[in-house]
């Protein structure tokens, strides 16, 4: 045999990582092929890191898109699979999101900037639970400045399946008539619905029957499904949905005599442009919404560079990563008195990050803080310790104390009670 003619295949690194790894640092052909995305490491990084765009691509294209829903409807998990990357905090807990949180992606010539809203509240609700003012002002502030107002509802949830927030329609009312702006809904959690068939009226119900100023047609039907519903005997099934599709077929012709002013009725919003179905939590239906938003994109300038990820500073990411650790592990208010601060953050010549975190808690949660043998700062060192790895793209060692501060100094506390529970991953 003659080995000179043989062809070797050549392999390089790249041959043996995973395409989602490659995709996220931007190597892989189809996606981000100019542009290493990564997020500044430390405070002088942060500093330093240049936000704005030294030149504009090629035909630059961009879309800025406001996601607003109410707490816990997905907005979070919604932006990290859209920009495939996770840098907005996640839990089953309300209010883990508490400003906005912006995350960018990018393909091609094309760019999207996300913003992560507060879950909305009303101002009672806010003064009530001693929120942040942001929970307001951020949410005012992504819907004044977005292209598209992305309206979040989690169709799991009974009440937001039945009507949208009035605080939602107030702010769909008031951009009615900005031709630069337009709004859309999204239906999450649809995987969490048995019965299938009754997408349809929750869509119906939560657009009032009409979508970009048509009426739900018929063609939205899966017209093999209402035949195996006919053979089962389900007439009256059958019978409540053709009547609803004559009423909207009547409805479509009083559109037409109507002004352009939309008055909400209370319940849902008949100027939505496009409706989409999804499970962020699966992935589910959100390429497809990924790719609507780039055929949206306008031409005009980039908001930022194409290696950017977020503009978060990384303190707070590290901050709310922790948070989000013990958001999940402990119940009812406790961890919403937790706070924390930073006592060491260095970077070694490799790019590894070494933190030491303290976790400062009233006096009466202490011990529930420590845990069994020290079995709950462990888990929140080691969750804590993956997920800023995962964010920051390097190595994490990570050390938490657990401090106590007397009741009476409240959320400022001025003398610590020092504790030698240290836990390191």
């Amino acid at each position: 045999m003659n080995l000179s003619s043989m062809k070797i295949p050549f392999y390089s690194s790249k041959n043996f990582i995973h395409p989602f790894i490659l995709k996220r640092l931007g190597l892989c052909s189809n996606r981000n092929i100019h542009y290493e995305r990564n997020i500044p490491k430390t405070l002088d990084e942060f500093k330093q890191f240049q936000f704005k765009p030294n030149e504009q691509p090629e035909n630059a294209r961009s879309l800025r898109i406001a996601i607003i829903g109410c707490p816990n409807a997905g907005k979070s998990t919604l932006m990290n699979q859209l920009i495939n990357w996770k840098i907005s905090s996640v839990s089953s807990k309300v209010h883990t999101t508490r400003k906005n949180v912006i995350g960018i992606y990018v393909e091609n010539n094309t760019q999207l900037e996300f913003i992560d809203t507060p879950g909305l509240v009303s101002r009672k609700h806010m003064l009530r639970h001693k929120l942040e003012l942001s929970f307001i002002n951020d949410l005012k502030i992504s819907a004044q400045y977005a292209d598209i107002i992305a309206i979040i509802a989690d169709v799991s949830n009974r009440r937001e399946r039945s009507r949208l927030n009035p605080g939602i329609l107030d702010i769909l009312q008031q951009y009615q008539n900005d031709e630069n702006k337009q709004s859309l809904l999204i239906l999450n959690k649809v995987d969490k619905i048995r019965d299938k068939r009754s997408l349809l009226d929750i869509i119906s119900t939560l657009t009032t029957g009409i979508v970009d100023g048509q009426p739900v047609s018929k063609s939205n039907v899966d017209e093999d499904m209402l035949r195996a519903e006919l053979k089962q005997g389900k007439f009256d099934t059958l019978f409540q949905r053709t009547e609803k599709y004559y009423n909207y077929q009547d409805k479509n012709a009083e559109i037409q005599s109507k002004t352009d002013i939309v008055v909400h009725n209370g319940i849902g919003w008949p100027k939505f442009s496009r409706i989409f179905m999804i499970s962020a939590l699966h992935d589910d239906g959100i390429e497809q919404l990924r790719n609507y938003f780039i055929q949206k994109a306008k031409e005009k300038s980039w908001f930022y560079n194409g290696n950017v990820v977020t503009i978060q500073n990384p303190k707070q990411i590290i901050f709310d990563t922790i948070r989000e650790t013990c958001l999940e592990l402990f119940n009812q208010e406790i961890p919403y008195n937790f706070r924390y601060q930073i006592v060491m953050w260095e970077q070694d010549d490799i790019g590894n990050l070494y933190l030491v975190v303290d976790i400062l808690c009233p006096e009466k949660f202490l011990t529930l803080l420590i845990g069994p043998k020290g079995l709950n700062i462990s888990n929140i060192v080691k969750k804590s310790r993956e997920s800023l790895s995962n964010i920051f793209h390097c190595d994490i060692s990570l050390k938490i104390a657990a401090k106590s501060f007397p009741l009476k100094f409240g959320l400022k506390p001025l003398k610590f009670k020092s504790l030698d529970v240290i836990r390191k991953q």
